[in-house]
Order: structure tokens, then C-alpha cells, then sequence
């Protein structure tokens, strides 16, 4: 059993999915260029199954990559990589997407849901072996608490999954840059013409 692991190494897998999905998105990349008032911009669209990817394998890889540390003694570096794994991973796709407010939400409501499912594990637990009757609603209050909790996390991790890709899409369309052409009526002229439009 490897009883040393160096940083070197820890960094290459933990940077290696992000490297991975970077190529997916520029095998697929899309570049718009154009000129406009002597500036010219360019633009990659993102990839929604990248996002989706994202979404489902950071939190697997950064929490298997965190057990593997804490069974070799390595107690509080994979600890913190197997709670980040849990609340934060799931967001991986949204971070892609450049959404802070779907990342803070999801971030957020994972954190509650553990909360919740806590404290119903608290309560479970000082029934263990059975309440006394002036504490028998703490049992189902308890079972009640903590499945309400875990039911919070997991449509949280369904919503981070859907949302991803729904938020890329988003991304692409804000960002893409749209040039019209169309007939467009001059009131102060009370003529009509041609009118170019260019949405950045």
C-alpha cells in the first residue's frame, strides 16, 4: 500500500478532469470574429455536455480521490476533499457556465439539506432504545427531519445536473455576438430605409 503520495501527483489528478473537458469544449469550439468601430472581439461557445459532465464527475472524482487520503492516513486533506466533493462539486457545471447564482443556490441548499439530515440524526439518535413518552415525538420527528434533508441534497445535486446545461445554453446566447440587417422606418425623416443592428 502507497504510504507517501507526493503534491505533484494529488495536483495532476485533481486538475486532470478540468484539462480533459477544456479539450471537449475546444474540439467544439465555435469562434465568431468580426470588426466593429476599429475593435475586434472573439468568442468560444461552451459545450452543454461538458457541463453535464462536469456536474456528475468532479464530485465522484474529488471524493473517491479523497477516500483514497483519508485510508492512507492522510485524515484532514481527504476529509476536506470528501465534503468539498459533497457540497461543492455538484456545481462544477455551473461554474463552467459562469453562473455565480446557480453556484451559490446549489452551494447553499446542499448545506442545508446536511443540516436538516443532522439534526434528524440527532434526534434519532438520543432515541436510540426508545423514547420516553414525554420525548415520543422526537422519533418521528427525527425520521421525518432526516429524510427531508436528505431529500433536499438530492434535488439539489437532480437541479445542478439539469440546470447546467440549461445555464451554458444561456451563456452562449448573452455572449454570442448578433448582427441584423432589416427595414426600419425614420419618423423624423418620415422616410424609410435600411437599418443594421449589432448586439454585443
Amino acid at each position: 500500500m502507497i504510504k507517501t503520495i507526493s503534491y505533484s501527483t494529488l495536483f495532476l489528478f485533481l486538475i486532470a478532469p478540468t484539462v480533459f473537458a477544456q479539450s471537449l469544449m475546444d474540439g467544439y469550439s465555435y469562434k465568431s470574429e468580426y470588426n466593429y468601430s476599429s475593435r475586434s472581439t472573439q468568442f468560444k461557445q461552451k459545450s452543454e455536455g461538458v457541463a453535464f459532465v462536469l456536474t456528475i464527475g468532479v464530485p465522484i472524482a474529488t471524493i473517491l480521490i479523497g477516500k483514497s487520503l483519508y485510508r492512507n492516513n492522510y485524515r484532514y486533506t481527504g476529509g476536506s476533499m470528501i465534503a468539498a466533493g459533497i457540497f461543492i462539486g455538484p456545481s462544477a457545471g455551473n461554474m463552467y457556465a459562469k453562473n455565480p447564482m446557480s453556484v451559490g443556490k446549489g452551494i447553499y441548499t446542499k448545506f442545508l439539506g446536511a443540516g436538516v439530515t443532522a439534526i434528524g440524526a440527532h434526534q434519532l439518535l438520543m432515541c436510540w432504545g426508545g423514547c420516553p413518552e414525554s420525548r415520543s415525538y422526537m422519533e418521528i420527528s427525527g425520521l421525518i427531519l432526516y429524510f427531508a434533508g436528505l431529500g433536499i441534497y438530492v434535488y439539489s445535486f437532480i437541479y445542478d445536473v439539469i440546470n447546467s446545461p440549461i445555464n451554458v445554453r444561456k451563456y452562449n446566447d448573452r455572449s454570442t455576438p448578433k448582427f441584423n440587417i432589416g427595414p426600419t422606418y425614420y419618423p423624423e425623416h418620415s422616410t424609410a430605409g435600411l437599418g443594421f443592428r449589432l448586439s454585443l
